[in-house]
């Protein structure tokens, strides 16, 4: 069974609701949302319950006790990804893009191909960087630990003793073996990736909660609907959030093994560079509206262009 597949199951487990569409790999684009019967304009395609996001809120007390409260939430978010070792989240993480797909973005560009963006992508990049290592200097500061994959130490021959001796030889030979799967630290390459992933996949969302955070900490990672890809133009689906859910109801008529959308925004080709490793044609630039994250009301997906 594919992953999206498996998600399929965990979500319904969550109380996600999809009607009329299902993950699916697309050619050129990653994993996507298509129809699979024919759809009609303002049909509710998805509901995803609070209950399934992971916020600010849902990030465990051992983290959130040894970062400082200034920390951003997307460093917070981040930091959740990075340490998470609960298996909670392994359907939703397999359809995540992987290390190699992140590499791609220009923030881990070699300096040289860097310095060959345009101007403002520049500049956006060089702002994004900077908020990482801010996130990254708390974060390193508290000396988080995740556990190490288990490997077993090769068994020292115990020699003939009395049973006390052999006893207490076996313990210690234990003792040995576990030190070599016990933990490991958290370190930069790791939390980068997740700050990438939580960079390009979180959604803004208002509910009574975040409503009292500053608009750029009204962030929050949601499954399912992280897979729409990025369209402009009509046809994309409109999406609502409140204090119970997140929905996304179809923009237009579509018929079955059609591609839906969600359009995160209005936002410069340099912009989508920098920030999500794609572009639009020259007939849909447009500039960037909104301020802080922007984050208009849906993900910012690396493979989504």
């Amino acid at each position: 069974m594919e992953s999206h597949e498996l998600l399929l199951q965990w979500a319904e487990a969550q109380g996600i609701e999809l009607r009329g569409i299902r993950p699916d790999r697309i050619p050129g684009r990653g994993i996507g949302i298509i129809a699979t019967r024919k759809l009609k304009e303002g049909e509710l395609l998805l509901r995803v319950p609070t209950t399934a996001l992971r916020t600010k809120f849902t990030v465990p007390k051992e983290i959130t006790r040894r970062l400082p409260r200034t920390i951003s939430v997307h460093g917070l978010l981040a930091a959740d990804l990075a340490l998470d070792a609960s298996g909670r989240y392994d359907e939703w993480n397999a359809v995540l893009p992987s290390p190699a797909d992140v590499e791609a973005m220009p923030f881990c560009w070699p300096r040289e191909l860097q310095d060959l963006l345009p101007r403002r992508a520049a500049e956006l990049l060089r702002k994004q960087r900077a908020k990482f290592a801010r996130d990254w200097e708390a974060v390193s500061a508290a000396a988080f630990s995740l556990p190490r994959p288990a490997t077993v130490a090769p068994a020292t021959p115990i020699p003939s003793s009395s049973p006390a001796d052999t006893d207490a030889k076996q313990d210690s030979q234990q003792q040995q073996q576990q030190q070599h799967h016990d933990t490991q630290p958290l370190d930069e390459a790791r939390y980068r990736y997740a700050w990438l992933l939580a960079n390009t996949r979180t959604f803004y969302y208002v509910d009574a909660r975040t409503a009292r955070l500053p608009r750029e900490d009204r962030m929050v990672l949601q499954p399912v609907a992280d897979l729409f890809n990025h369209a402009t133009g009509g046809g994309c689906c409109p999406v609502a959030f409140g204090d119970a859910d997140f929905t996304v109801r179809s923009g237009a008529a579509h018929e079955a093994g059609a591609e839906l959308s969600i359009c995160y925004g209005n936002h410069s080709n340099d912009f989508l560079l920098a920030d999500a490793t794609c572009s639009r044609p020259a007939t849909s630039w447009a500039t960037t509206r909104s301020t802080a994250r922007r984050r208009a009301t849906a993900p910012r997906s690396p493979c989504a262009c």
